[in-house]
């Protein structure tokens, strides 16, 4: 005589239930492959990429001083704020650096001398703003140019956190009378080596 639970069931009910059970292992395991072979081909992809994208052998040039000198008056004071991007790494000549091209196009465009003054840092993220901030408010800036957010991305920073420190930079610029501009992270999926599906991850 068996010891009740010791025959294992039959009947139609419970050959179904195996049926399903199979190939509801058949089904986890090929999705545990599928995200294997997915994280796969995007850190191959990622290490081509590095291999593509060519690193920046110096620091960006110096881009402070007096532009438009031509023009009379006393000149505008602009500062740039952020990160890389702000400060133009990669970038070997000053002119093509983005705070340079902004104070020309603004003196040209106002006919004034334009100040500048770049505090922006490679590597930086949101959280960092406010040290630059602080120093930036020193020169008593009219305007201020803020590139700021890939970094965020990459150190995955909670967006919300990210926009409340940027938040707080332009309220502290606005509050001592400073026009603000705001660039936030260029869409990373435009950077034509990183390839699908790494950069359809990139953008979003």
């Amino acid at each position: 005589m068996g010891v009740a639970g010791s025959v294992a069931p039959v009947g139609p009910r419970w050959q179904r239930a195996r049926q399903i059970a199979r190939f509801t292992a058949i089904g986890t395991g090929a999705t545990a492959a599928a995200v294997v072979a997915t994280a796969g081909v995007l850190l191959g992809q990622a290490r081509q990429a590095r291999r593509t994208i060519p690193m920046a052998e110096a620091p960006p040039p110096r881009v402070d001083g007096v532009y438009g000198t031509k023009f009379p008056g006393p000149p505008l004071t602009m500062v740039v704020l952020g990160d890389s991007s702000a400060a133009g790494y990669g970038v070997h000549r000053r002119r093509e650096t983005p705070g340079a091209l902004l104070a020309t196009g603004l003196s040209r465009r106002a006919q004034r001398q334009v100040r500048l003054h770049r505090f922006a840092v490679v590597g930086a993220i949101s959280a960092g703003l406010k040290h630059q901030v602080d120093a930036a408010l020193e020169c008593q800036p009219d305007i201020a140019v803020i590139f700021i957010g890939g970094n965020d991305v990459t150190n995955r920073t909670p967006p919300a956190l990210a926009v409340r420190y940027l938040v707080e930079a332009v309220g502290m610029l606005r509050a001592a009378g400073c026009e603000v501009v705001v660039g936030t992270c260029p869409d990373l999926g435009a950077i034509q080596p990183i390839q699908p599906p790494l950069r359809w991850l990139a953008r979003r």
